[in-house]
């Protein structure tokens, strides 16, 4: 596979892009991406995110977009974290799903080329890392769980939660 380079269309910062979902014409234009050897980007996974819940609506699921799922993992300030977060009303949820890749630099939008997805499930109390390449994201799957585990209205020193790779 190659990366999708510097032809195909980039948002513009990536806070800018953190707050808006993709339009009909950016996802139009990254639709190149499904028909050739290229990754998945940012912006695909964001789009099938906002269109699945127009299909199958529940108050249940939460499908983080891959943006969010990036500023969740990499906030350096706990106050704005814990500001951001209660909107999502994550005790209330059955299902969340944070889609992860291998993205390091914080600068750099739409970064990384794996993607691999934590799933929490309330009713098993447990947090699973899809991983189709052998645990390559496991540190950035962990790196998310850390950071969310404590708002998920779960019991964590109980051993209630726990985190489980799978490959």
């Amino acid at each position: 596979m190659r990366d999708i380079g510097e032809d195909m269309w980039h948002p513009p910062t990536y806070l800018e892009d953190m707050w808006h979902p993709p339009t009909h014409l950016e996802v139009m234009i990254n639709l190149d991406i499904l028909s050739g050897p290229y990754f998945l980007n940012d912006r695909i996974i964001e789009f099938y995110f906002s269109y699945l819940p127009s299909c199958y609506p529940s108050e249940e699921i939460l499908l983080v977009s891959p943006s969010i799922a990036f500023w969740i993992a990499n906030c350096p300030d706990i106050e704005s974290f814990k500001d951001f977060i209660e909107p999502f009303n994550l005790t209330s949820k059955k299902l969340v799903i944070f889609p992860i890749n291998n993205n390091d630099d914080v600068t750099e939008a739409e970064g990384g080329n794996h993607w691999c997805l934590l799933v929490f499930e309330r009713n098993a109390n447990v947090f699973v890392h899809h991983d189709s390449y052998g645990g390559f994201n496991d540190g950035h799957a962990k790196q998310i769980y850390r950071a969310i585990v404590g708002y998920m209205g779960i019991s964590v020193m109980a051993s209630a939660c726990k985190y489980v790779e799978c490959s």
